[in-house]
């Protein structure tokens, strides 16, 4: 797996040490289908990772090295300065940690208007992901793939 520009990219390619099999795996983002609201930058990034994959795969072809976008939804992620953990106790006296956050718990903006709550996933899923698309043959391609 690599994350990098496009120059890197072509260095990998033509690199004689990659000419055996690779796969790499970029950062895309829902927002690459359907972009957010008050997100004009990040979307354009995420739409030119697609265009970006999409060559790193016809380029790649002939040294047997593919490229994989991945799109994610909006993730629970663990970072201090968003996310604050509560521990409560069940009726049974387990702990459960729980994920607070401004951010997640006050919505977030929809192309309507509307400050919505979204579903979020973990980012277990997305190592998940990751993991099963690395394992797979450099001969395998799988151009793009959305986890929500």
């Amino acid at each position: 797996m690599e994350v990098g520009s496009p120059i890197d990219k072509k260095k990998i390619i033509s690199s004689p040490v990659s000419r055996i099999q690779g796969r790499i795996i970029n950062n895309g983002s829902i927002s690459a289908q359907v972009p957010r609201v008050h997100a004009i930058a990040y979307g354009a990034t995420k739409h030119a990772i697609t265009g970006l994959t999409k060559s790193t795969v016809l380029d790649g072809r002939k040294y047997n090295i593919t490229a994989t976008q991945l799109n994610v939804g909006t993730l629970i992620t663990y970072i201090p300065w968003i996310s604050t953990f509560i521990h409560r106790s069940d009726t049974s006296g387990n702990t459960k940690s729980e994920m607070t956050s401004p951010f997640y718990n006050s919505g977030l903006p929809q192309a309507d208007g509307q400050v919505m709550i979204e579903p979020l996933m973990d980012v277990e899923d997305v190592a998940n992901t990751v993991v099963y698309i690395a394992s797979l043959p450099s001969t395998t391609t799988v151009l793009e793939v959305t986890v929500l």
